[in-house]
């Protein structure tokens, strides 16, 4: 976790929020007027989560269309560099840092696996005929290699071993909820012993240096029994046992604990709190060597902006949020010497469910403008890393005489929607390298209750500023005016620079036009109408994934995307394309003064050269 340079009077380095009983919500914007040093611009963002079946049907890797990167674009996206990507254009969506979740297996049962006996041909570890452990290294190979060809190399990679193989439970205390097998290893020895030819089998695959690099997460989520159906201290050995076999094999491997979940409103108890396994991991004899210390290497948490349908505990601003991950990075850090700057990192991000209950994303430019407010609150406080979900959606032809939604019948076309988010990290990739900042500002006019933030990078001879503005009530849409100040010290240029933009709203933002095309041609679904009226706009996938906007069956929607596609992708590419500069530049003794006319959601991009 980096420490951070504030310039200014204020000594507080992350924004806090609250409700105000009759006036809606509130964003204070407490450091609003400070310069606040980011550290390098670097791909924190570029890391997301494969899981399970996901890891056997490659569904992962997409072909990137070429439009995404067209030399004519000032924001392309960046290809991966590597042969087998060049060869057939395949890679993971914006990603660097790849985390493999369930590798071990114990899927949950499924319409494709519909019994135990069916979903336990995925897992690693297995009895045979006569009882006795049995190992599928076929199917780690088949779960790993594809990332490695494509220069996914082991320090780009942390496995995680979470959902337990079936056969190493007790038949009794097999425990299968949401996401897979959760009863406990009957035998903690023989789930070292798992752990331990696992590594020795990467050892063997992928040589010794670079089987060194990888890292293993102990767990997912697993703070209560719907992920680990044990105690604390039965956590406690599964997780000694598992860091004791990985640094038998491999000494420079580095092992964490689970991602923890709870934020502010999750209504369970944690059966097992993560700052005690941090304290654990520090100061008690480890169960399976009997020595004291445990390697505890990174801290993991989940983030997402909402959940569940209560709307007092879902109309949150990010901001509230960071005081319960403060307080566990300050806990665990002072739990040992050995924890201080250690790594924190979000391992998994993003919007859940909205206030009217939809399971979304925020694909349109509200969620670019929540994301990138709270990317900035995580660099403010030191944030390593962020895991993202599902960033595109991939379009198919529908064929006309196709009457069911069955995905089996569809034929996979080059058609990407990319969400607000992957927009956002197309502008990041260009400002990596860079010292970043958060500048100054003032809301000068409009919408004193929406929420603003700003981001600059100073990289060669440009300086990037990207502005954000948003509401956390939905209706609230009125519009603000900024003043941005760029002090004289971070700024590349002298005088009155040239500077051109790109502003992404509701206009440019090429899921808030397909709703509102939906709306207008009668397709969207009676949800998203509801959602309208009593919340107001929430942008969900378009029609294939979660919560689409499509009403009933897709395929007309499908069809009305592909005829009006070049409207589409003109959307996208125009978005990463700079024009010229609308509003105002003014040098005074502080510095460069911005003055812009900020819709509610957008996020302003400048670029400013000599």
């Amino acid at each position: 976790m980096k420490k951070l340079l504030i310039a200014g009077a204020l000594s507080v380095f992350c924004l806090f929020s609250g409700f105000a009983a009759d006036t809606g919500y509130v964003v204070e914007n407490t450091d609003h007027d400070q310069l606040i040093c980011l550290g390098e611009m670097d791909g924190f963002y570029r890391n997301r989560r494969v899981m399970d079946a996901q890891l056997e049907s490659g569904e992962y890797l997409i072909k990137i269309p070429d439009f995404l990167c067209s030399d004519e674009l000032d924001f392309p996206y960046v290809r991966k560099d590597n042969a087998k990507v060049r060869a057939d254009g395949k890679e993971a969506f914006l990603s660097d840092h790849i985390m493999l979740v369930r590798l071990l297996g114990g899927w949950t049962t499924n319409r494709v696996d519909p019994t135990v006996e069916d979903a336990k041909q995925h897992d690693l570890f297995y009895l045979d005929d006569n009882g006795n452990g049995a190992y599928r290294w076929n199917l780690l190979y088949d779960r790993i290699d594809p990332f490695i060809e494509r220069g996914y190399t082991p320090e780009y990679l942390t496995l995680v071993l979470d959902a337990i193989p079936y056969d190493l439970t007790a038949p009794y205390d097999v425990k299968i909820w949401t996401y897979g097998q959760v009863g406990i290893p009957r035998d903690f020895e023989q789930w070292g012993e798992f752990i331990r030819q696992l590594c020795l089998h990467l050892k063997d695959r992928y040589g010794e240096d670079e089987s060194n690099l990888f890292r293993f997460r102990v767990g997912t989520e697993m703070q209560t029994d719907k992920r680990f159906a044990g105690t604390e201290e039965e956590y406690f050995k599964y997780y000694d046992y598992a860091a004791a076999a990985i640094k038998s094999v491999l000494p420079g491997a580095k092992v964490g604990g689970f991602n923890r979940t709870a934020l502010l409103q999750d209504p369970e108890p944690e059966d097992i709190y993560l700052g005690r396994v941090a304290e654990h991991c520090a100061k008690d004899l480890n169960f399976s060597t009997g020595e004291r210390g445990t390697p505890f290497d990174f801290l993991a948490h989940s983030f997402y902006f909402s959940k569940g349908s209560n709307v007092a505990e879902c109309i949150r601003h990010p901001d509230d949020y960071l005081p319960v991950l403060q307080s566990l990075y300050s806990e665990v850090e002072s739990t040992s010497k050995t924890y201080q700057d250690l790594p924190f990192e979000m391992q998994e991000f993003a919007p859940l469910v909205t206030e009217g209950g939809l399971v979304g994303i925020d694909t349109g430019v509200r969620g670019a403008a929540q994301i990138m407010e709270t990317m900035i609150d995580f660099r403010k406080m030191g944030v390593d890393r962020i895991y993202h979900w599902y960033i595109t959606e991939r379009l198919w032809e529908a064929p006309a005489a196709v009457t069911t939604n069955n995905p089996v019948e569809m034929v996979e076309g080059q058609k990407l929607l990319i969400h607000g988010s992957a927009w956002l990290y197309c502008i990041f990739d260009h400002m990596r390298g860079g010292m970043s900042w958060k500048l100054p500002f003032e809301i000068t006019g409009g919408g004193a209750a929406n929420s603003v933030e700003t981001f600059a990078s100073v990289k060669d001879d440009a300086t990037y500023v990207l502005v954000s503005c948003w509401n956390v009530d939905r209706k609230q849409i009125a519009g603000s005016t900024v003043k941005v100040t760029i002090p004289d010290s971070v700024k590349t240029f002298s005088g009155t620079p040239t500077v051109q933009q790109t502003l992404f709203d509701e206009t440019s933002s090429v899921y808030d036009v397909i709703w509102e095309d939906f709306y207008e041609s009668d397709r969207l679904s009676q949800v998203h109408l509801d959602h309208f009226d009593e919340y107001g706009k929430a942008v969900t996938y378009a029609c294939v994934g979660m919560e689409y906007m499509s009403k009933g069956l897709f395929y007309p929607a499908l069809r009305s995307l592909s005829n009006n596609w070049i409207k589409y992708q003109n959307l996208m590419t125009d978005s990463l394309t700079l024009s010229s500069f609308t509003g105002g530049a003014t040098n005074t003794a502080s510095g460069l003064e911005l003055a812009l006319t900020m819709p509610t959601p957008s996020v302003y991009v400048l670029k400013l050269t000599e």
